[in-house]
């Protein structure tokens, strides 16, 4: 994500007058997907990324990965209680609703509903977030 080309455009474009800082979380991912977010190392791994932020005194920490909401109890519990959490999620959920309304899907899917979920991973990783339903294995 920060080395994406629209990172870089909107952080030009929206943060003139603010600092942004910049930290990559460097093994949040395999941690996350290996059902480690209850241990100790993820925590630690976690204290010591949000260091250079803390110390400048962030007031918003945006989550910039899909993973980064498991992480929100945590980050409860490590963070000040006066910085805000930004997840984007909400918002892609808001833009997915929007189009599927814009094309007339959103009133059929709630008829004739079904869920897949789909990875290109492993499927028991896909598997400790949605035990209930079933996956396919894409091998790209």
């Amino acid at each position: 994500t920060l080395s994406s080309e629209l990172f870089h455009k909107t952080s030009e474009l929206f943060a003139k007058n603010i600092e942004v800082i910049e930290v990559i979380g460097a093994g949040l991912v395999e941690a996350i997907e290996q059902g480690n977010i209850g241990q100790p190392s993820t925590k630690q791994l976690l204290s010591q990324l949000l260091q250079p932020m803390l110390h400048k005194n962030i007031d918003y920490l945006v989550l910039g990965c899909s993973h980064y909401p498991y992480l929100i109890p945590l980050l409860h519990e490590l963070l000040p209680k006066d910085v805000v959490i930004i997840d984007s999620g909400e918002a892609v959920a808001r833009q997915t609703k929007n189009v599927l309304q814009r094309l007339s899907l959103l009133e059929k899917a709630q008829k004739k509903a079904s869920i897949r979920f789909y990875t290109n991973r492993s499927e028991e990783i896909l598997k400790n977030f949605v035990p209930e339903f079933p996956v396919k294995y894409l091998d790209f």
